[in-house]
């Protein structure tokens, strides 16, 4: 049969969608399927408002096939495919659910895992995900998404998925788009930073590309002309967050804005997360001196939002972890961006990131080059604590927390999914090596206490000597702190808000470092504190010191005393100085701009201002 009108413009549009005209393709695809709405011109329509991230339209058009002909298996993938690319989870799941049952495809099934891990479903994603990489063995996206999934349960079930998955990411084994989702999943898992920062490079890729096409779709203007406010002095620094409230950045931040000197900055914040009524969402509301809660923008009017602001300096407090809006700083909204504190790593792209802040241990000479920013090097760590919290003490007792009066008590309250299975066994060695003690950990899911209990029985350790702790709000939980002798760290995402915790409360945490970034944070927090004997130097001296010090009651006292002292003294935890140290940065990164010079490392001791961290 020759081809009909309907065939030669769908083969038309597919060419033009080839050559990367895809907002024309898009464009025409929806017109020809109104006058012609067959499933393969809708399909095609499908594929191309996803190239384009008009997702609604891409429902609709899932939606109209799906009534024309339920037992259309490839309509329900892309009904469900698109509803998940709108945040519709659970339409999503039953789209997918759908289209599995007329035909299990490896693409359904992987689908149908990841939203099922999205939504918190860890226990249900197994088995699709698992259905998916029998079919295809070395399928990146539902490795990724199983590996997670597990990770989250506490599951560790050696079927060398997790470790193909090592192996094709060290390998550089993927196709561009795979990893991008997976640049949080990488640094848990025992791979090198120059690995880390290829797949984060992956992912800046796919934001930029995403942003010119929003960008053009709606022509956006996004320059920033030296006249843009009028020649007001006074630099406008924007932090923009999901986690400006009762999350562990809030907890870190929450009374750094206040601090920020108003001579030389206007601090701008922009929660683009949920609200709550905590005390770190008023203290931030309070600090600065715009917020903003801008929850229901697309990334697009959320960009539009913070140049129309007129920010000079937009820092990125997420990077691309959990509920991170990427593409907004990859529409460049401001003329100069920072990646800082949410994310352990480099965004792997200078166009969209100028400077990241760093110190010289999380982020060493050797490492520098994987990164795509310039350093800014803080004087101590990079990681600031809220200094205006009081550890309670002496307002319960051992037996409050269900713990053993008479016990040596270790505690790791890292977020469960952190914790590494091969570390999981030096912490179950050392409980083995000192009697009458017990290891305190956080009570997250009821299986993931399960599988826990599981794991130490296999090596060898009684259950009933991992307590959990249930949860409880910020300020009794640094009072419990005082009840621990010894916290200790994990490898290879080390503790980062929780090391601070355990240092503030007044309880030292034993740490040893690996080569990555979200490794060395504990170690850098204890360095400024100034304890570094609580830093070994591999893991066979972290096990032996960690029983030394539990077995020696008068070496720990010893150091406790110390700390008590040294942490309202230390650098570490005093959140005025950090943010002297943050506006001598930011007024060096202003003045480069303003000459005309690009991005270059700043020693932020001696940005400005300098002295101003050594003032009293």
């Amino acid at each position: 049969m020759p081809p009909t009108p309907t065939d030669r413009r769908l083969a038309e549009l597919r060419q033009a969608f080839d050559r990367g005209e895809l907002t024309d393709a898009w464009r025409g695809a929806v017109q020809l399927f109104r006058s012609a709405p067959t499933a393969e011109v809708g399909l095609f329509a499908i594929q191309a408002a996803q190239a384009v991230y008009v997702n609604r339209d891409a429902v609709q058009i899932a939606l109209a096939l799906v009534r024309q002909d339920p037992q259309d298996q490839a309509a329900w993938k892309a009904l469900g495919r698109s509803c998940a690319n709108i945040g519709e989870h659970d339409k999503a799941i039953e789209a997918l659910r759908r289209a599995i049952r007329l035909g299990a495809d490896v693409e359904a099934l992987d689908w149908l895992g990841q939203e099922l891990l999205g939504v918190g479903r860890h226990d249900e994603a197994e088995l699709p995900l698992r259905q998916a990489i029998e079919r295809e063995p070395d399928r990146m996206t539902a490795l990724a998404a199983l590996v997670s999934a597990r990770r989250h349960r506490c599951l560790w079930v050696d079927d060398g998925a997790e470790q193909r998955f090592c192996e094709h990411l060290r390998a550089g084994r993927w196709s561009p788009g795979d990893v991008a989702s997976s640049a949080s999943l990488a640094q848990l898992l025992p791979v090198p930073e120059a690995t880390l920062a290829q797949v984060n490079r992956d992912a800046a890729r796919r934001y930029t590309g995403f942003a010119q096409i929003v960008a053009s779709q709606h022509e956006s203007d996004f320059s920033h002309p030296p006249d843009r406010r009028g020649g007001d002095p006074i630099i406008r620094v924007g932090y923009m967050s999901a986690g400006l409230r009762n999350f562990p950045t809030g907890h870190l931040t929450r009374t750094l804005y206040r601090h920020h000197d108003r001579s030389r900055v206007r601090i701008y914040a922009y929660q683009y997360g949920a609200v709550d009524d905590s005390i770190f969402s008023e203290a931030i509301r309070d600090g600065v001196d715009v917020y903003r809660h801008v929850q229901q923008q697309s990334p697009l009017e959320l960009a539009q939002t913070i140049h129309g602001d007129g920010i000079d300096i937009l820092v990125d407090l997420k990077g691309f972890s959990s509920e991170a809006k990427p593409t907004v700083a990859a529409l460049r909204p401001a003329p100069i961006q920072v990646n800082w504190l949410g994310f352990p790593g480099t965004w792997g792209s200078a166009e969209i990131m100028d400077y990241v802040i760093v110190d010289r241990t999380v982020l060493t000479e050797a490492d520098l080059s994987h990164y795509a920013e310039q350093p800014v090097w803080m004087p101590h760590c990079y990681q600031p604590t809220d200094d205006s919290f009081c550890p309670l003490t002496g307002t319960t007792t051992r037996a409050d927390w269900d713990l053993p009066e008479d016990a040596v008590v270790f505690c790791a309250f890292n977020s469960l999914y952190k914790i590494s299975p091969e570390f999981f066994a030096i912490w179950m060695e050392i409980l083995k090596a000192v009697p009458n003690s017990v290891i305190w950990m956080l009570r997250q899911s009821a299986e993931q206490l399960r599988n826990l209990r599981r794991a130490a029985r296999s090596h060898g350790v009684s259950p009933a000597r991992i307590v959990f702790a249930r949860r409880v709000d910020k300020l009794s939980h640094l009072a419990r702190l005082a009840h621990a002798d010894l916290a200790l760290d994990n490898l290879p995402y080390g503790a980062h808000t929780t090391a601070s915790d355990c240092l503030w409360a007044g309880l030292p945490i034993l740490t040893v470092s690996a080569d990555t970034f979200a490794s060395r944070v504990c170690r850098s927090i204890v360095e400024a504190t100034g304890f570094p004997e609580l830093i070994a130097r591999d893991v066979d001296q972290f096990r032996d010191r960690a029983v030394a010090l539990a077995t020696d009651p008068q070496e720990l006292r010893s150091i406790r005393e110390r700390l008590a002292t040294e942490r309202y003294r230390c650098p570490q935890f005093d959140t005025h100085r950090f943010a002297r140290a943050l506006d001598d940065a930011y007024c060096t990164m202003w003045q480069r701009y303003q000459r005309g010079e690009g991005p270059a490392p700043i020693d932020a001791a001696g940005a400005g201002a300098g002295d101003a961290w050594y003032a009293g």
